[in-house]
């Protein structure tokens, strides 16, 4: 997402400076979170000079590219980076995201027995996960067509995954749906004991803290949030990019706080 975001920026991005854009949103806004969320590639640095051992440390196992099955994705997982990796770091959990359509019968077991297989590996390591199920539209549909269905898509998505034992759910928001509050209910239904969080899925700020808001009436447990806050720190120069985190990302990432505060159920009493 980081460097996807600086390219639609007009960059051209270079690990050494989206590391050390990592590392500066960690030293100003790491404190106002529960979790960060840090890759091994770009983020290690940040996690060994400016990650508070007050903050939690969630990591990613997947690579940023899918492989294909029919019209379906397929996760593919960092062979050099397997859950017992992330405790040398002093992480508290991983994170694994998922292209997942319930409805998409080749992919959908190809998906499930990986996720099976990290759920195991996680636990040989002690490392909880947080299972990102990403609904996706297939390449005959239409956008209204999948619009309209991704509200049930998710909620059957959190259902079968669910049952599989993961021990967070990052989940999208069911846009599209005619009752956005009965569809986030239905989503929770789905979850079972499983607690779940709001992804970004890098919606404006305004959207996306009246979207929480919804989802935490629904039963959701907080949000993880990335593009939605620190996309204006995308900035090549540092000056500019350090005011930017400062003032712009700081605030937004307050407002979101709060919404979570007043609206979400914490975390530790779903169960």
């Amino acid at each position: 997402a980081f460097r996807s975001s600086w390219e639609r920026n007009g960059g051209r991005p270079k690990s050494r400076a989206l590391s050390a854009i990592k590392r500066e949103l960690v030293a100003e806004l790491g404190s106002m979170a529960s979790v960060v969320l840090l890759d091994e590639e770009l983020g290690a640095p940040a996690i060994t000079s400016e990650l508070s051992s007050t903050v939690g440390l969630v990591m990613p196992l997947e690579s940023q590219v899918y492989d294909s099955i029919g019209d379906g994705r397929a996760t593919r997982l960092l062979e050099a980076f397997p859950p017992h990796r992330a405790s040398a770091y002093g992480a508290d959990g991983c994170k694994l995201l998922l292209p997942y359509r319930p409805d998409h019968i080749p992919s959908r077991g190809s998906q499930e027995a990986t996720v099976a297989g990290v759920i195991a590996e996680c636990t040989r390591a002690a490392m909880p996960l947080v299972l990102e199920p990403i609904v996706y539209r297939l390449p005959h549909e239409s956008e209204d067509i999948f619009r309209s269905a991704l509200p049930g898509l998710v909620a059957e998505a959190a259902s079968r995954l669910a049952q599989l034992g993961p021990d967070v759910l990052k989940l999208q928001f069911p846009s599209g749906a005619t009752n956005e509050l009965s569809a986030c209910r239905a989503i929770d239904d789905a979850c079972a004991a499983v607690p779940w969080v709001l992804l970004g899925g890098g919606e404006l700020p305004d959207v996306f803290a009246d979207q929480l808001q919804i989802a935490g009436r629904a039963g959701a447990s907080g949000f993880m949030v990335g593009r939605s806050v620190w996309e204006p720190a995308l900035e090549p120069d540092a000056q500019l990019r350090r005011t930017r985190i400062r003032t712009i990302c700081r605030d937004r990432l307050e407002r979101l706080r709060a919404v979570a505060v007043a609206s979400c159920a914490p975390l530790l009493t779903r169960r």
